[in-house]
């Protein structure tokens, strides 16, 4: 910040003063501040509503088994919230309050529509000409042929 000199007459010395007023007194400040105050309420509800929505997903993560994978059960909280925003689910009404009494519902649909264990079936997840291994080339096709006849 700037001073400048100003000399007293009388008693002969400089005094030192701010060469710009206090930040306050700046009327661009003030303005921006104005500006700035005035947008509390909509930041505030902003931050009710973003802290209103972490607490929803926190809550629908907590209903879903610990030993579930992550990406499983974020794809099951996004089936609930789509499910929400339809206010339908498999021909029945649905609202965010019923989610804890339906969650089984959506994991076993979640499950019907990504198999983990589907041996020789025409559901499975892993393409028939993969090999089962990365150090074999044996393909799964000669496995579930043999499992078949």
């Amino acid at each position: 910040m700037g001073y400048f000199r100003i000399k007293n007459q009388r008693f002969r010395f400089f005094i030192l003063t701010p060469a710009h007023p206090p930040l306050r007194e700046v009327p661009e400040f003030r303005a921006v501040h104005h500006e700035w105050a005035s947008g509390g309420r909509a930041r505030a509800v902003k931050a009710y509503k973003r802290t209103r929505t972490q607490k929803r997903y926190n809550e629908l993560m907590a209903l879903l088994p610990s030993r579930m994978p992550l990406d499983a059960k974020i794809e099951i909280v996004s089936m609930i919230y789509e499910a929400h925003a339809l206010r339908r689910y498999n021909g029945k009404p649905f609202g965010i309050t019923k989610a804890a009494s339906r969650s089984k519902e959506f994991i076993a649909d979640y499950y019907r529509d990504n198999p983990v264990k589907a041996y020789g079936d025409i559901k499975t997840p892993w393409s028939l000409d993969a090999p089962i291994g990365y150090d074999t080339a044996t393909r799964l096709v000669d496995i579930v042929s043999e499992g078949l006849w």
